[in-house]
């Protein structure tokens, strides 16, 4: 069964550009905190409502273990939301998009509009298969920052480092368990990659978005979205290449795709048993 961690973060000390000196990598970065309070908590709804549907024991136990690390994950980026504000970064005007895309279309309810019965399993197996396609585009990017590499002599902030690293670590746990879950509720494969390429789609545009309001809400105006600045922090293995982010998309395509063979679990095991959050986390547990 996954396990379930309550890393403890405080982010007092933490400063806007976490990354000295490159405050548009951080502002690519941080477009994480924008979308995952809402998205997460949207799967963790659904999972959790696709979980009784589930007949493998073994992956409903996945799914239940899945939907309560997303809620943390959810939890722990909106702090970091909360710490903007404190800093002067007001995200208010960005969330509506967001909110519309999990409440309205994505919701229980469509547009509001009550589901017929003999639609609502299916409803419910579709945007399983919509959180599948989200986690294989967050799994590559935990396999991208679970390597040695990622901002290795940027001397990023080390609490928004062990924020991103055990995030990542959990998402490497967990990034088989929607896909499997989508397949467990007869979703076929023509569906799944029609809905991943709407997420595509929908993610690449709410990250060019979410790019260029965070670089217009900084207090100090020191950055502007550019791509100059992204291929320069993608040649500096910051960010990954444009060519790494096709090739992710398309390997969702093969005929014999398995999100199990991601990851190496040492690395996994490793990040995990060395996170500070983590390791407080535990501690406070046992004083209890």
């Amino acid at each position: 069964m996954l396990e379930v961690r309550h890393p403890r973060f405080q982010w007092h000390d933490t400063p806007l550009d976490w990354i000295p000196g490159d405050p548009h990598t951080t502002k690519v970065i941080d477009v994480l905190h924008l979308l995952l309070p809402a998205g997460e908590r949207w799967m963790a709804r659904v999972m959790k409502q696709a979980a009784p549907l589930i007949e493998d024991a073994a992956l409903r136990s996945d799914v239940e273990g899945f939907l309560r690390q997303e809620a943390w994950h959810g939890r722990s980026h909106a702090q970091v939301v909360e710490h903007w504000k404190e800093l002067g970064v007001d995200v208010a005007a960005y969330a509506p998009q967001i909110d519309w895309l999990f409440d309205v279309l994505l919701a229980d309810k469509p547009f509001g509009k009550r589901v017929p019965a003999w639609l609502r399993t299916r409803w419910i197996a579709w945007r399983v298969a919509v959180i599948a396609a989200i986690e294989h585009y967050t799994a590559v990017l935990a396999e991208f920052a679970l390597d040695p590499a990622f901002l290795a002599g940027a001397n990023p902030d080390p609490m928004m480092l062990d924020l991103i690293l055990w995030h990542a670590a959990e998402e490497a746990e967990h990034g088989h368990v929607a896909f499997e879950a989508s397949i467990a509720l007869g979703v076929g494969g023509a569906a799944r990659r029609l809905l991943f390429a709407l997420v595509t789609a929908a993610l690449w545009y709410e990250w060019i978005r979410g790019v260029r309001f965070l670089a217009r809400a900084d207090p100090n105006r020191r950055v502007r979205a550019s791509w100059r600045e992204f291929f320069r922090a993608a040649r500096q293995g910051r960010l990954p290449t444009l060519g790494a982010a096709l090739r992710w998309s398309i390997s969702y395509y093969k005929p014999h795709y398995n999100p199990r063979k991601q990851f190496a679990t040492t690395r996994v095991r490793e990040v995990l048993a060395r996170s500070p959050a983590v390791s407080a986390a535990r501690v406070h547990v046992h004083s209890r």
